[in-house]
C-alpha cells in the first residue's frame, strides 16, 4: 500500500453494465486487498483490521498539583479510539526517589474509556525524586497483546529544606560567632550536631582541616568523641549529606588547646 493511502472505503458496488460512463469516469478494478501487514485480506465477521488502537487524547496531570511530600496530586487518563473493543482501560502512577534507576509502580486502577482522576499522595522519602502518570489500553484477545500507553510529563518533587543547624561541645551550645571553644590536650570533648526535621537518608562525615593528629572517635555519627593529642589552635568540620536536599550543608567547630 502507497505510504499515503491509508484506506479506501468502497459504499457502494453496482453492475458496471448499468453504470452511466463518462469521459471523467475511469473504471477501477480491485484485484486484491491486503492487510496493513501486507498479507491478502477477506472480509470476515468481526473488526476492522485497519481500526488501529491510538490515543485519542493523552494522559495529564492536574494544574493544581503541587508536587512536595506529603501533597495529594492527581492524573487525568487518556482517551484511545480503535482496537477490537475488548481493551480494558486502566492507569497508575510511577515515582521514585532521588537514588532509585527504576520507578516504583503503583497498583492499576482500571475504568473506562472516559478522562479518570487518578489520585496519590508522595511518599516522604521522595523529596527531590520524581514522579509521573501513566494511562495504558490493553487488548489479551490478540496474540500478541496490543496494548498502547500515554504517559504525562515527568515532574520533579521539591526537595527539602535544611532545617535549624545547631552544635554542642560538652552538652553546651556552641556558637561560631563567638569564636572557639578552650579545652585541654588529651582531655575528650563530646561534640553533637542537631539537624531540625533532619532527612531521612541524612549522614555525617567528621573531619579535621589539614593533616594534625586529631581524634575522632565516631567519624560518621551525629556525636562522636574529639581528643586533641597537642597544643594549637584546630578546625573541626561535621558535613551534612541528603539526597532529599538540593545541596549539602556543614558545620564548623573551632577549638583552642592548651
Amino acid at each position: 500500500m502507497s505510504q499515503y493511502l491509508k484506506r479506501i472505503e468502497i459504499a457502494n458496488m453496482g453492475a458496471a453494465e448499468d453504470e452511466l460512463q463518462s469521459q471523467y469516469l475511469k473504471r477501477v478494478h480491485i484485484v486484491e486487498m491486503v492487510d496493513s501487514d501486507g498479507n491478502p485480506w477477506e472480509p470476515v465477521p468481526g473488526p476492522d483490521p485497519f481500526d488501529e488502537l491510538v490515543v485519542a487524547t493523552g494522559a495529564t496531570w492536574s494544574e493544581s498539583n503541587v508536587y512536595e511530600i506529603g501533597e495529594d496530586i492527581a492524573g487525568t487518563s487518556a482517551t484511545y479510539v480503535g482496537g477490537t473493543g475488548n481493551e480494558i482501560y486502566r492507569s497508575r502512577v510511577q515515582h521514585r526517589s532521588a537514588t532509585d534507576a527504576d520507578w516504583n509502580n503503583t497498583s492499576w486502577t482500571e475504568h473506562l474509556n472516559v478522562p479518570a482522576v487518578v489520585h496519590f499522595v508522595i511518599p516522604d522519602s521522595e523529596a527531590n525524586g520524581s514522579v509521573r502518570f501513566q494511562t495504558q489500553a490493553r487488548d489479551t484477545t490478540q496474540d500478541p497483546v496490543v496494548q498502547k500507553n500515554s504517559f504525562a510529563s515527568i515532574r520533579q518533587i521539591a526537595p527539602l529544606q535544611w532545617g535549624a543547624i545547631t552544635t554542642e561541645i560538652n552538652d553546651q551550645p556552641y556558637d561560631a560567632n563567638d569564636g572557639s571553644y578552650a579545652c585541654s590536650v588529651n582531655t575528650p570533648q563530646h561534640c553533637e550536631v542537631i539537624v531540625a526535621n533532619a532527612p531521612s537518608d541524612l549522614t555525617y562525615e567528621w573531619t579535621r582541616r589539614g593533616s594534625d593528629n586529631v581524634l575522632i572517635g565516631t567519624p560518621t555519627s551525629n556525636t562522636t568523641t574529639i581528643t586533641f593529642p597537642e597544643s594549637g589552635i584546630f578546625t573541626i568540620t561535621v558535613s551534612l549529606r541528603s539526597n532529599q536536599t538540593e545541596a549539602w550543608e556543614s558545620a564548623i567547630l573551632t577549638f583552642i588547646v592548651a
